[in-house]
């Protein structure tokens, strides 16, 4: 299994050189986040393996990429964070739940797993997309927050078809450490190596996906111990 302790040990590090920011924010950054691609992919292939319903996974970026950000940025008048322009340029995007049949929840239920809330909280995060600027430029004319916050994930109710409450985001700032808004650790128990509420970005991907194995909600009950130890094998820490 992954060693939870050097999972802490990057995000302390992380941390401590995104305070400084500068070049080696953006470096520290960029390699964290091309681990967390080589991870996703893994874990993806490993939830197929598994019989996991099929689900879009890691969302390779799109090349216009840089462009797309600029023009949020110009029409929300504000900047976008840079770990998520990194995020969007690296990763692109991920879901591991299944947003249009729902699939997830039977596979969960035929598994016999059920999450602390009810539900898995299945790791997304929206890709930068133009029909994704299109729907954050519609929120901006009728803000739902104040301060706005970029609309990046359903919470954890919606994902699984229950009504719920404000999607998980991020707000607009030019801190390397925005924090990922709106989202609570919902599993059984707290992950060993979550970060400070509210996590910033990488924060919630290191301890989404190293330790609860994509599925926060989920953590922490002993049935999903076997899953997740499946799901993470020839994963890295990054």
């Amino acid at each position: 299994m992954i060693d939870l302790e050097r999972v802490r040990e990057i995000q302390t590090e992380w941390e401590s050189v995104a305070r400084v920011g500068g070049v080696e924010a953006d470096r520290f950054a960029r390699r964290s986040l091309e681990g967390c691609a080589r991870s996703l992919d893994v874990v993806a292939a490993n939830l197929a393996r598994l019989g996991y319903p099929a689900v879009p996974g890691r969302v390779p970026p799109r090349d216009d990429v840089g462009a797309l950000v600029e023009r949020c940025e110009a029409a929300l008048g504000g900047p976008v964070p840079p770990v998520l322009r990194l995020f969007w340029e690296l990763v692109g995007g991920v879901a591991l739940v299944d947003l249009d049949g729902y699939a997830h929840e039977g596979f969960w239920d035929a598994s016999g797993l059920r999450g602390a809330r009810g539900y898995c909280d299945g790791l997304f995060v929206d890709a930068c997309t133009p029909d994704w600027i299109r729907m954050v430029l519609d929120e901006h004319e009728h803000p739902p927050t104040d301060p706005f916050v970029l609309s990046l994930s359903p919470d954890g109710y919606h994902k699984d078809d229950t009504s719920g409450g404000p999607a998980y985001g991020m707000p607009l700032q030019r801190s390397w450490l925005a924090p990922w808004l709106y989202f609570a650790w919902s599993g059984h128990v707290r992950p060993r190596c979550a970060p400070a509420d509210p996590p910033d970005l990488l924060g919630y991907l290191r301890a989404s996906i190293l330790e609860c194995a994509g599925f926060p909600g989920l953590y922490g009950a002993p049935e999903f111990e076997s899953f997740r130890s499946r799901v993470l094998t020839g994963v890295a820490p990054f």
